[in-house]
C-alpha cells in the first residue's frame, strides 16, 4: 500500500523536525521544562528526541537543517506560532519526499 505525503510527513518528517528544533534548544541551554512547553510536547518527549529514540528516519539536507534553526528561533523568542512554523515546515519538507 502506497503512503499518502501526509501519512509520510507523519512517520518520518514532523518527528525529525522536532528532534532538530530539540537538539538546537538544549544547545542554546534550554532546559527540557521549557522546551516541552514550547514545542507543546512532553518532557519525556523531548528526552526521547534528545537520546535519539524518536525522530531518527529522516535525515535534513544543510539548507533544511537552516530552515528548522531559524523556526527555532522563532519559537524561542515567542514571535511565530508553533502550528504554523511546523506546517511550512512540514510542507517544504514533503517535497524531498516525493522526489
Amino acid at each position: 500500500m502506497v503512503k499518502t505525503p501526509c501519512e509520510m510527513a507523519i512517520w518520518y518528517i514532523l518527528p525529525s523536525i522536532r528532534k532538530e528544533l530539540v537538539r538546537i534548544m538544549v544547545k542554546k541551554g534550554y532546559k527540557r521544562k521549557e522546551i516541552a512547553k514550547i514545542l507543546s510536547i512532553s518532557e519525556a518527549s523531548v528526552t526521547h528526541y534528545i537520546k535519539s529514540r524518536r525522530g531518527c528516519k529522516y535525515k535534513f539536507k544543510e539548507h533544511e537543517l537552516n530552515e528548522i534553526e531559524k523556526v527555532a528561533e522563532l519559537l524561542i523568542k515567542n514571535e511565530s506560532n508553533l502550528e504554523v512554523e511546523i506546517c511550512k515546515l512540514c510542507s517544504m519538507f514533503k517535497k524531498s519526499l516525493l522526489k
